[in-house]
């Protein structure tokens, strides 16, 4: 995932950035109440003085000059943003409708990015509590200064009237249009306050929703029911969680479901409050409902286009995923049918038996060799350096940070990577890719790629996957440099972004490409050896093994967060049931309890779910197009594809990648294919 910010992409002005912060983190919205209103009196400033006191022992953090180690100058650092913010305002105003308004509307949004990014990532991943309150204290103040601005109705004026223009280039007016509608999507005149207040509900339900998504339950051992007796601790309680669903043990496991996923009034009103204030969000924008308002401008376009793909991928997976069941009540212990709380288990045995073959998959892999790995595949694959750099003094937030560039083969830098890859005190990140400044032709890339692994840390295959996804990011971040920065990279609609990234964690479900990756003495792996690895005539099979029902699941997911954003004033436990009897089956949806409200994706995905099936769809098209399937190769389509960022028509540019013309059953068929391959090859050979 992009540093899960996705499913807020249109909030104005990126503000996504700190709403998502705050659900995800379970920050005191309270501290951050002043960013929802705007009082008129300017940007307020008495945070600023105590945040740049605390960065003053800071030496220019990601070597970048607007965080000075100069304890002077940091007073004077947002007030210098925000007076050059000023300026570009007046210059907007001062000059008559041309393209160098929407140019400066660019400027304006990446001056307060370039603050509001950095402060957002520091205010959670610094080692020193004074710096995450600083950092904190400059994003509020910068968010406060976007609240003055989406309120401004002559700076919308004057971008509708530069927008109209009949001799705008195709860039600056498809821009020029992004910035018109986030300025709706945020309110205009007397909307202003109700969309502030529907916004500000939807964020503190969001966030308690998040919050109770993880919360345990805690039952005495008097009214535990007998195969969970064995979790009981010395106190005499039972500790249910996400964990205990995953043992071994059937019955364990059934009564481990059953009361993590139990009705939970708190919990459903918590989600009812979110879906229905961002429907009265939609419907004060001139939206017909959520999903609408959050799917303008992907790939799919609306709730229709992706019910239909999804639809389409549902019938044809149901033969496929009967199959599958067939072989698991093979395997159950009991003999009681397949039910709902055992698809993972089975999944995951049947697939690890079938990946106990194969060295690659099975083995564990050292970090250190995963990032030469990552250097390996960038160096074959885009003809590009990952460079190990030397950090600085101050310029990273801890010590275990490691820096690297993107050089091209002039050895010029197109951008810097700042891994932070290993588990410390305090650190709550999941994997994740953040970005610090966007690229453009001027303006050189900074991103930062989070995990949290152990030092000195043994990869197994699903870390390396994981990895690869935000490598996947991290890459497009800075290869999109364009002439706009808020088209750049990663700045465009989750069904688009999720491409890269998932093709980079897809390449490694080849056994072959992962052996060589890891295989980190040649550059380039010999022809004898690709020769014996091609005539792997199940390589396919250990990638693909077992994952109709999981393909089905994910289905399931996608299809239950774009109904609950699509109705008014829905009732969640009844969709959550009529999606599953839908999907998943009678005898299947008997067993969902109130899963849903367990599933935190609802508030940061809000109707985007679908993204990922669409995206693994696209990216299974271009494997067969380029044939990377079982070898890496120098493919200068995808380096394209990464370099134009947001930039261009995604559609466009996906045609232009798989050579031929999207459609919802092409799509459907590139993720039906292997996993019926997998089914023939794998199931009836009874691996």
């Amino acid at each position: 995932m992009r540093s899960a910010l996705v499913a807020l992409r249109k909030t104005p002005w990126r503000l996504k950035r700190f709403y998502s912060s705050i659900a995800e983190r379970k920050w005191n919205v309270g501290v951050y109440s002043s960013s929802l209103t705007y009082d008129g009196q300017g940007p307020r400033f008495t945070n600023l003085i105590y945040c740049y006191r605390h960065l003053s022992a800071v030496a220019k953090l990601f070597d970048l000059d607007k965080f000075s180690s100069s304890a002077s100058s940091f007073p004077d650092c947002w007030n210098e943003s925000f007076q050059h913010c000023e300026k570009l305002r007046t210059r907007i105003l001062s000059l008559p409708p041309c393209s160098d308004t929407v140019a400066l509307f660019d400027d304006l949004s990446n001056m307060i990015c370039q603050v509001a990014d950095a402060a957002n990532f520091l205010a959670v991943n610094h080692q020193c509590h004074e710096v995450c309150t600083a950092a904190a204290a400059i994003h509020t103040d910068a968010v406060q200064y976007v609240e003055t601005l989406n309120t401004d109705h002559e700076l919308y004026a004057a971008l509708v009237a530069a927008e109209s223009l009949e001799n705008l280039d195709g860039d600056t007016k498809y821009v020029a249009g992004l910035f018109l509608e986030e300025f709706k999507l945020a309110g205009l005149g007397k909307k202003r306050e109700i969309v502030l207040e529907k916004t500000s509900s939807a964020l503190l339900s969001g966030q308690s929703f998040v919050s109770a998504t993880v919360d345990p339950v805690v039952i005495p051992l008097a009214r535990c029911p007998t195969p969970l007796l064995s979790l009981a601790d010395r106190q005499g309680r039972v500790t249910i969680t996400e964990d205990s669903i995953n043992s071994r043990f059937d019955d364990l496991r059934e009564a481990a479901w059953k009361i993590f996923y139990k009705f939970d009034l708190n919990r459903e009103t918590h989600l009812k409050s979110l879906l229905d204030a961002r429907q009265e969000l939609a419907l004060v924008t001139d939206c017909t409902n959520y999903a609408t308002r959050s799917l303008y401008g992907t790939m799919a376009g609306s709730p229709k286009v992706v019910l239909e793909f999804l639809n389409k991928l549902s019938s044809q997976l149901k033969p496929l995923v009967s199959v599958e069941m067939e072989h698991f009540n093979t395997l159950k212990r009991s003999r009681e049918a397949i039910q709902l709380w055992d698809l993972a288990y089975y999944s995951i045995e049947s697939q690890s038996k079938v990946l106990q073959s194969y060295p690659a998959f099975s083995g564990k892999h050292h970090i250190s060799s995963v990032l030469q790995g990552l250097a390996k595949l960038t160096k074959i694959m885009l003809r590009l350096q990952l460079i190990k750099g030397t950090v600085k003094r101050g310029e990273v937030w801890s010590d275990d940070v490691i820096k690297y560039s993107v050089q091209d083969e002039s050895n010029q830098v197109l951008g810097i990577i700042y891994f932070d890859l290993y588990s410390r005190t305090g650190k709550k990140a999941r994997a994740c890719m953040h970005t610090i400044q966007c690229g453009t032709f001027t303006q050189t890339p900074i991103v930062v790629l989070l995990c949290n692994q152990p030092a000195n840390a043994e990869l197994g295959l699903q870390d390396i996957k994981q990895l690869l996804h935000e490598y996947g990011h991290a890459l497009h971040a800075v290869l999109g440099r364009t002439r706009y920065q808020h088209v750049s990279g990663t700045r465009c609609p989750t069904d688009f972004a999720e491409i890269p990234s998932t093709l980079l964690e897809s390449l490694v479900s080849s056994h072959s490409i992962l052996l060589d990756l890891m295989s980190v003495k040649e550059d380039f792996i010999s022809e004898d050896t690709v020769a014996i690895l091609e005539s792997d005539s199940n390589d396919s099979v250990s990638s693909n093994c077992y994952e109709a029902i999981a393909t089905q699941l994910q289905l399931y997911y996608a299809l239950l967060d774009i109904s609950l954003h699509s109705e008014h004033n829905v009732d969640p436990q009844a969709m959550a049931y009529d999606v599953a009897e839908q999907c998943l089956g009678v005898e299947l949806a008997s067993g969902i309890h109130a899963w849903h409200q367990r599933f935190s994706h609802l508030y940061f995905y809000g109707g985007n779910y679908y993204s990922y099936l669409w995206s693994k769809a696209i990216v299974n098209l271009v494997i067969e197009k380029h044939s990377l399937r079982k070898r890496l190769k120098f493919t200068p389509d995808i380096r394209l594809f990464l370099e134009q960022g947001g930039s261009i028509d995604f559609a466009e540019q996906v045609e232009h990648l798989i050579g031929e013309p999207l459609n919802l059953d092409i799509m459907v068929d590139a993720l039906i294919q292997p996993l019926a391959h997998a089914n023939a090859s794998c199931i009836d050979s009874k691996l």
